[in-house]
């Protein structure tokens, strides 16, 4: 198996080409102009640019290669194809879902090559899978999401739902600040550990001691004249022992 060909001759294969897009939906296209076959379709917006096209990729090697002859697809993904080349165990698993498909046609075909084209040069096999990608006309996604795609989009739900509740806590318009204050400095696991405690009211203060069967009193002791319960409001806006800080 050959990668990132700068030159290459189409008459001598069975030449295809893949691409992916990202408009109102992500797609994929694959087409083959040896045998006219095409193939093409959403894919889960879950999943990013590199999926999708390496995803085409994956499609057009099960799909178009199947005899004992030469092949060559060309794609304008440099990003996937790099990946091929410096596979590591925490590259991207779209990469390995190719990479054990082309293990797997190595006894299949005589010889596939993966080749580099820039977008929109002219190149008839590239404008037509071009033209696949931006005429998809299903409302059926392929149901296939890389796990770590699945990661980031939980993460950036996660976050955004984070934010929210933030922003609509009682606190907030107190603390409006502290996020500029955490991009300023570079807290460590337990300084975000501690200040998302803070933040969501869960800081272990003596007020929570009662909770976990201690005996000690929940009762501020900078506050003996009266009773104070110290709690995560009292330490950020009343306490006059954190006040210097």
């Amino acid at each position: 198996m050959k990668l990132l060909k700068s030159s290459f001759s189409i008459i001598k294969h069975h030449a295809g080409a893949t691409d992916a897009a990202k408009n109102k939906e992500k797609t994929y296209s694959s087409y083959n102009k040896t045998t006219r076959q095409q193939n093409s379709g959403l894919i889960l917006n879950y999943n990013s640019i590199f999926s999708c096209e390496g995803l085409a990729i994956l499609l057009a090697i099960s799909q178009f290669c199947n005899d004992l002859t030469d092949y060559i697809i060309l794609t304008d993904s440099l990003s996937v194809l790099k990946s091929l080349e410096n596979i590591k165990n925490k590259s991207p698993r779209m990469t390995s879902f190719i990479q054990q498909k082309l293990a797997l046609f190595q006894n299949v075909i005589k010889s596939l090559e993966l080749v580099w084209i820039p977008r929109h040069v002219g190149i008839p096999e590239n404008e037509q899978a071009d033209s696949l990608t931006r005429e998809v006309h299903t409302s059926q996604a392929l149901k296939c999401i890389p796990p770590e795609d699945i990661y980031k989009y939980i993460k950036k739900e996660t976050t955004g739902k984070n934010c929210k509740e933030w922003k609509l806590c009682k606190y907030f318009t107190h603390l409006e600040s502290i996020n500029l204050f955490i991009t300023a400095i570079h807290l460590t696991q337990n300084g975000r550990s501690l200040l998302l405690r803070f933040r969501t009211g869960i800081f272990p203060t003596k007020e929570k001691h009662p909770k976990y069967g201690l005996n000690t009193s929940p009762n501020c002791p900078s506050y003996v004249e009266y009773v104070l319960v110290e709690n995560v409001e009292l330490i950020l806006f009343h306490c006059k022992e954190f006040s210097q800080f």
